[in-house]
């Protein structure tokens, strides 16, 4: 299975050549080794799913796949990044789209993060003026560093793209927790009528 996924790899890196844009440079031998659990954040109005074979879906639809040696290609197999065993992540053509850790990313070759997953599994976005924004929560992340630097890529690739971005969770709830309808627990006073 694994040397399948290997040569189908490395024959979308040689399509990828063929068609004008480059894999990064590495591509065929991978980057960071990486553990993939079983993962689910909510980010703005996505659901996104992170499955144990890579697959990243958003609300329910394939939208990435990411394997076990750092490589993201989108549903088509084409090419969308790399994170180096450097924690350096790479686009075709070896463009630098920033550098994403086992806790925080950073974009293009800023030094300062951009993004940083909390040990409870929130995702943080770090504005420009050093405000925190709540941007959602993982659950399944923290089984072992490289799981979150997996979850961590993800989010970093998707709100590159605008994924998560759009309502930034604010107010006087507990991060990634909203008012709804639901079952739920809670403790009361309650008056009854007895005989």
């Amino acid at each position: 299975m694994e040397m399948m996924k290997r040569a189908l790899l490395t024959t979308l890196a040689l399509a990828l050549t063929a068609c004008g844009a480059r894999a990064p440079a590495r591509w065929a031998e991978g980057g960071a080794a990486l553990d993939l659990p079983r993962a689910r954040a909510t980010l703005g109005y996505a659901v996104v799913d992170l499955l144990p074979d890579g697959r990243v879906l958003i609300n329910g639809t394939h939208d990435l796949t990411i394997d076990r040696a750092g490589r993201v290609v989108n549903a088509d197999g084409e090419a969308v990044a790399m994170l180096e065993r450097d924690g350096k992540l790479s686009a075709p053509d070896d463009a630098l789209l920033g550098a994403v850790g086992w806790v925080t990313a950073s974009k293009g070759d800023a030094t300062s993060a951009w993004l940083m997953i909390h040990p409870n599994g929130e995702l943080i976005r770090f504005e420009d003026s050093g405000e925190r924004v709540s941007m959602g929560v993982w659950v399944g992340c923290g089984p072992t560093p490289r799981a979150s630097q997996a979850c961590l890529l993800v989010s970093h690739v998707l709100a590159t793209r605008g994924i998560g971005q759009m309502v930034p969770l604010s107010g006087p709830f507990t991060p990634g927790l909203r008012p709804g309808f639901g079952p739920g627990l809670g403790t009361g006073v309650g008056i009854g009528v007895g005989r």
